[in-house]
C-alpha cells in the first residue's frame, strides 16, 4: 500500500487519546477520519453571512488574535460587533442585526464559526485576498443579512443542553 500526505509528530492534549482508543495499529487511517468527519461537521454547521459580515468578524478577531483560542470569546463575539459599533457600521453592517443573529448561534455553530475565522486569517496572512480566503476556507456567503433566530428556538435549545 503506498501511503500519500505529510507525516508529522502529534502531540494529543489531555483525552484526545479517547478518539484513537482501540485504534494504536491503525492510527494515521483513524485520525485522518476524524478530521474528515469534524470537516464536514463545520461545513453543514457554519451559517452562512454576508461577505460585509465576515469582514467584520475577521477584522475584529484580527484587533486581538486571542480572541478565537476560547470558545467562550466567540460565544461573546456579539458583544465585541456591539461594543466596536460605529466600525461595524462604516462597513455598511447593521450592528445590532450582526450581534443578534450571533448571539442566536449554538455552541456547534459558534465552533464551526470559530474554525472558519481560523481558516480565514490564515489564508489571509498567506497573502491571498478576502475573496478567495473566504472561499477557500469554507465560509458561506450570502447575499442578504440572515435573520437571527427567534428566541423561542434558542431558549428551548439551551434547555435541552442544561437537561443534559
Amino acid at each position: 500500500m503506498q501511503r500519500t500526505g505529510t507525516r508529522f509528530t502529534l502531540y494529543l492534549r489531555e483525552g484526545a487519546e479517547e478518539v484513537l482508543a482501540g485504534f494504536e495499529s491503525e492510527r494515521s487511517p483513524r485520525i485522518n477520519q476524524v478530521v474528515q468527519d469534524y470537516m464536514g461537521f463545520v461545513e453543514h454547521l457554519v451559517p452562512g453571512l454576508t461577505a460585509a459580515q465576515w469582514r467584520v468578524l475577521v477584522d475584529l478577531v484580527d484587533g486581538d488574535p486571542k480572541m478565537l483560542e476560547e470558545l467562550r470569546t466567540v460565544a461573546l463575539l456579539w458583544g465585541v460587533v456591539l461594543t466596536q459599533q460605529d466600525a461595524v457600521q462604516a462597513r455598511g453592517v447593521d450592528a445590532s442585526e450582526l450581534a443578534a443573529h450571533l448571539r442566536s448561534f449554538s455552541d456547534p455553530e459558534q465552533r464551526a464559526l470559530r474554525e472558519v475565522l481560523w481558516r480565514v486569517r490564515a489564508r489571509i496572512e498567506q497573502g491571498l485576498d478576502f475573496s478567495v480566503a473566504l472561499q477557500l476556507a469554507g465560509a458561506p456567503v450570502v447575499d442578504a443579512p440572515p435573520a437571527a433566530k427567534p428566541a423561542a428556538k434558542q431558549a428551548a435549545r439551551k434547555s435541552r443542553r442544561s437537561a443534559s
